[in-house]
């Protein structure tokens, strides 16, 4: 009769990380109270142990859509209906916020917001933090601009 493997747990990570169980309990779920310093050493574990969570307890992809204008357009309305259209056929969940600042850094609002991914709609004054989006490996999509960073996505018409 074959052995079973035992699974790493968070225990174990946490032991390993020489952390608590709560901080990599934070770090699995996105949370925003963990330094990126602290999230790579935990990250790092949990890749090298193939450690993978109890998918029973999982949370649904949530993605923010960040609107960089004030006014919400027909052409942005229909933009967003899109995304929901999509989103609902996915079991995604969608957080829209509207004119984001750079008093307070797009990375740590996607920490805050837990979110998985950002898709930026008419938003060029945020494209200086992409690179930050970039290597906190949250995957960014720009709607309206574009971008040379080749690890964002974009859709952008140019007008003739």
């Amino acid at each position: 009769m074959a052995r079973k493997v035992k699974q790493f747990s968070i225990k174990d990570l946490a032991k390993e990380a020489g952390v608590s169980i709560s901080s990599v309990s934070r770090v699995l779920n996105n949370h925003s109270d963990v330094s990126e310093e602290l999230r790579k050493k935990i990250q790092a574990i949990i890749d090298q142990s193939h450690f993978t969570p109890d998918r029973s307890q999982e949370r649904p992809i949530k993605i923010n859509v960040v609107i960089g204008v004030g006014d919400i357009t027909d052409y942005i309305s229909s933009i967003l209906t899109g995304i929901y259209w999509e989103a609902e056929k996915l079991n995604v969940e969608i957080s829209i916020q509207r004119c984001c600042t750079e008093r307070i850094s797009l990375l740590r609002l996607c920490r805050t917001w837990r979110s998985d991914a950002v898709i930026l709609i008419s938003a060029e004054h945020l494209h200086s933090q992409l690179d930050e989006l970039c290597k906190a490996d949250i995957p960014c999509m720009l709607i309206d601009s574009k971008t040379d960073n080749k690890s964002v996505g974009y859709i952008f018409m140019e007008t003739v």
